[in-house]
């Protein structure tokens, strides 16, 4: 189960399945994102938003990452793990490369109040993630695809 402000999520599987949700006003960005990333970020991914001139879609991708990790972590049923998030990345499920450690799917979703929703849906490697979501919330959904979390060298 996750919850964020009002909402509340919860995801079932014949395997173990983790679930994060994040509501965000990203309009309002009052935090430092990339110091928040360089506590959870892989190299690769703060070059990543290092890239991005638009501190509102830098917070975006960021909370996406933040969101599959920390599914992840659930899906272990360890909570989330400063020791090791930094050994984890998040790639595009086309991507191919590196030690895959767990499969996700997520959703970008918009609330009546404009708030930026995201919701991933993680399962260890081998098993398949969810492809369609069940849903009771006034939450316009679109699907952000396929993610790989691989484990990448210190």
């Amino acid at each position: 189960m996750s919850h964020s402000g009002a909402y509340l999520a919860c995801a079932t599987g014949p395997q173990p399945v983790g679930i994060d949700l994040e509501v965000r006003d990203v309009r309002v960005v009052k935090r430092d994102v990339l110091a928040l990333a360089a506590m959870a970020c892989s190299d690769w991914e703060m070059r990543q938003l290092r890239t991005i001139d638009c501190e509102r879609s830098r917070y975006r991708l960021f909370l996406q990452w933040w969101s599959l990790k920390e599914a992840y972590f659930k899906c272990l049923g360890t909570g989330v793990n400063f020791a090791s998030i930094r050994g984890i990345e998040c790639r595009q499920a086309d991507h191919g490369e590196g030690h895959a450690l767990a499969q996700a799917r997520s959703w970008r979703g918009k609330t009546a109040a404009d708030h930026a929703v995201l919701l991933s849906v993680c399962v260890l490697d081998g098993a398949v993630p969810p492809d369609a979501l069940h849903v009771d919330a006034d939450i316009e959904w679109e699907e952000e695809g396929g993610w790989s979390l691989v484990a990448v060298p210190p």
